[in-house]
């Protein structure tokens, strides 16, 4: 079986970040697109810092989508779905004139040329991130390493969109999670620990809500938008991740929850996994 590379994301690497919900009848036309979509940044993208020969092509730390139902609740399956599905797309770039040579390549992709790609953004999008967001924690130290995360990973994923007089507040509560994550993770499909959940990658990305990503000069919202990507090596590892979750103490005291429906525009807790990517 294959697992991919998992990944250890620099901290500080610009993102590309977009949440779908997408209704069940549009399913395979969005399946569709998506993997027409992997194909573009196979054709187009390179992974890690080493320029193609052109020094054309973007560099990628890592790039996927993810796929699953909307759950009505993420703490409690048995509640059902929504009848829509979530899409998530997460990408993350050595630097920010790599996120310019990818809005320059997709510029020639047909679906973005033609008004397809903005046409679903504007029918299914709940969030967009293009540049204007870095990874902020993570389980990096110094330049990291890039990744090719496996298909059919199971993920969490996760949008707040926070005022930006919480930013502090939010910074702080974001880099007490990396500590926790540090404790109780460890990347790679090996054992260290059979307690500890087996990741993939993890980040937080964070930046400034923008009220238009395509025209920067149209400002900001006023709020920052902080971005959950994980992904695990088999759907045991997100169990044993939300049991150690449950003896942190800003979960076990609701904290998390309360931020969670205060500024939550999208979750997906194991229900979603990597649907196209790099990885073979």
């Amino acid at each position: 079986m294959s697992f991919g590379c998992p990944s250890l994301i620099k901290k500080g690497a610009p993102c590309i970040h977009m949440t779908w919900c997408v209704p069940e009848d549009k399913e395979a036309e969005v399946d569709a697109f998506w993997k027409d979509h992997e194909q573009f940044m196979r054709k187009t993208h390179t992974i890690g810092c080493v320029f193609d020969e052109d020094k054309t092509k973007p560099r990628l730390h890592h790039y996927y989508i993810s796929k699953g139902p909307q759950m009505v609740d993420i703490q409690d399956p048995s509640k059902g779905t929504t009848g829509h599905f979530l899409y998530t797309m997460c990408e993350s770039y050595v630097a920010e004139e790599d996120v310019k040579r990818h809005m320059d390549a997709a510029g020639e992709w047909e679906p973005f040329k033609d008004g397809t790609m903005m046409s679903m953004m504007q029918e299914y999008g709940l969030s967009s991130a293009v540049g204007s967001d870095k990874v902020f924690v993570g389980m990096a130290d110094g330049d990291g390493a890039p990744s090719l995360i496996k298909k059919g990973a199971p993920c969490i994923h996760m949008t707040w969109a926070v005022p930006e007089d919480k930013e502090a507040e939010m910074d702080a509560f974001w880099k007490d999670h990396e500590q926790f994550m540090r404790k109780t993770h460890t990347i790679g499909c090996v054992f260290d620990d059979e307690k500890k959940s087996r990741l993939l990658h993890y980040y937080i990305g964070k930046g400034p809500q923008m009220v238009d990503f395509q025209d920067p000069s149209k400002g900001t919202t006023g709020k920052i938008l902080y971005t959950m990507g994980e992904s695990y090596v088999a759907e045991e590892d997100v169990k044993r991740h939300m049991d150690a979750a449950g003896e942190w103490e800003p979960m076990a005291s609701g904290k998390m929850m309360s931020y969670m429906q205060e500024y939550g525009l999208s979750s997906a807790v194991g229900s979603d996994k990597v649907f196209v990517g790099m990885a073979d």
